[in-house]
């Protein structure tokens, strides 16, 4: 709403009036409690907010908020709670209006990603040091001092995949709340029936804090519409929340780790960056560069990184320059399902 933007950039101009201990409640008021222990949280911020993210703190949430807390929030705190309940509402209405459409959608996303996992399910053959002996290998023993000259067979098991959805929670999104939540509804429905560990998020900037809100976590089941509790505020500072949830998702003992950002590709935060030897404005070029570079880091490590882009044609060059071909530009539920499909096949055949 109009009031609630006002209040939200005149908060922003005076945030740093603020002391750190009314800021920090401030983020708790409007976001929820906080996610994880302070000792956990303050070494996820040390290890994150260095470097290109200096001065910029992160905050975990589920986005809940005691009822107790809730009744005595006041001004514009208790404003946005309020908003938050009515958008979520509005996009439940909007889902329950189109609830064949989005189960059809879940289902033909399901049938063309059971292709792609089928190969992670079939038994496979890996080398090792006990097992049936391989006679051409036996070179490598005499010659390499390498034990692994016999096969054994280890079971499929496409639990070997894990995947994180990333929603851009910011005011761009704002007119796509409702489209981006049934899309991440759908690839969440699709892949929790194929019994891939998922963990979904949100994220935002506001007053130097970015905020992730975890609406889904590994091995929680029935669960996935609450993500229609997806809430747009604030800006963004997307190097950051890469960088942070891959960090988390390194936790994950799985094999290959899938990473699915929905977002319009608009990096924008307040707190500057240090770029080309001087402090820049976290956006433009600036922000697009240290975006492709968290996630040159998070290759790296393992991880693969696709999105789902919200934008226009005007974006597709960040795009491309942060996630490579690893997109797909889709503003609408219209043969999201097949776009979104023919992303992730490409995510689960190839190799780790």
């Amino acid at each position: 709403s109009a009031g609630a933007k006002t209040g939200a950039k005149k908060f922003g101009e005076r945030y740093l009036e603020k002391s750190a201990e009314q800021l920090r409640q401030y983020i708790r008021d409007y976001f929820g409690t906080p996610l994880y222990p302070e000792a956990k949280e303050s070494e996820l911020n040390l290890r994150c907010c260095k470097d290109a993210h200096a001065g910029s703190r992160l905050y975990f949430t589920d986005g809940r908020l005691p009822l107790e807390e809730v009744k005595k929030l006041k001004g514009f705190t208790k404003r946005m709670r309020r908003e938050m309940e009515a958008r979520e509402q509005k996009t439940r209405r909007a889902h329950e209006g189109e609830i064949a459409r989005d189960h059809a959608a879940i289902a033909e996303l399901r049938e063309r990603l059971k292709n792609a996992l089928r190969q992670l399910r079939d038994p496979e053959e890996v080398p090792g040091r006990t097992g049936r002996l391989l006679p051409g290998k036996l070179y490598r023993a005499l010659c390499l001092n390498d034990a692994r000259i016999f096969e054994k067979q280890r079971p499929g098991d496409q639990s070997r995949v894990s995947v994180d959805l990333l929603l851009d929670a910011s005011t761009s999104q704002e007119q796509r709340t409702e489209l981006v939540a049934r899309q991440a509804y759908i690839l969440a429905e699709s892949l929790s029936a194929l019994k891939l560990p998922l963990r979904v998020w949100g994220y935002l900037s506001m007053s130097g804090y970015t905020v992730l809100t975890r609406y889904l976590d590994y091995g929680e089941r029935g669960k996935n519409q609450e993500i229609f509790r997806y809430f747009t505020a604030g800006a963004n500072r997307d190097g950051l929340a890469y960088r942070a949830v891959c960090g988390l998702m390194e936790e994950h003992p799985a094999e290959r780790k899938i990473l699915i950002v929905l977002s319009d590709v608009k990096p924008n935060d307040v707190v500057k960056i240090r770029y080309e030897g001087q402090d820049q404005a976290y956006s433009g070029k600036a922000a697009v560069e240290n975006c492709a570079e968290e996630l040159r880091q998070a290759r790296g490590k393992g991880i693969t990184p696709l999105c789902v882009y919200t934008g226009d044609e005007a974006g597709i060059a960040d795009v491309q320059r942060i996630f490579g071909q690893n997109f797909v530009k889709i503003n609408s539920l219209n043969r999201f399902a097949a776009a979104a499909g023919k992303l992730l096949e490409g995510a689960l055949s190839n190799p780790a």
